[in-house]
């Protein structure tokens, strides 16, 4: 049985490590993601207050939905990690199917 290591580090570290060790768990101080090795196992939805108070860019964990609680709308990291894209809109009819839409393409077998 081998012995797992506790790794403190920060998601652009995390992001932009060259190797990860499968016997580590890597805690993430400012998103609060948590991985083994590469994978990530902390995931789903984290809630914020507003707008404003959405991670930088460079500290956001890819495919985690930031909910905010003053618009009640969803927002998910762009993948050049460089904007927000909007994929819960509390005033849209269109809503439910680009959130299908999305868990449609991140599901989809290659």
């Amino acid at each position: 049985m081998a012995n797992v290591r506790f790794v403190s580090t920060t998601q652009n570290r995390q992001n932009n490590r060259e190797e990860y060790d499968n016997n580590a768990l890597y805690f993430c101080t400012d998103s609060g993601a948590l991985y083994r090795g590469a994978q990530l196992l902390s995931d789903g939805a984290r809630i914020v207050s507003s707008y404003s108070e959405l991670p930088k860019f460079n500290v956001a964990a890819d495919g985690i939905i930031y909910y905010t609680e003053d618009t009640k709308n969803g927002y998910l990291l762009n993948k050049s990690r460089d904007g927000w894209v909007s994929i819960i809109d509390s005033n849209s009819e269109e809503t439910k199917q680009e959130l299908k839409d999305y868990i449609d393409e991140k599901t989809e077998k290659e």
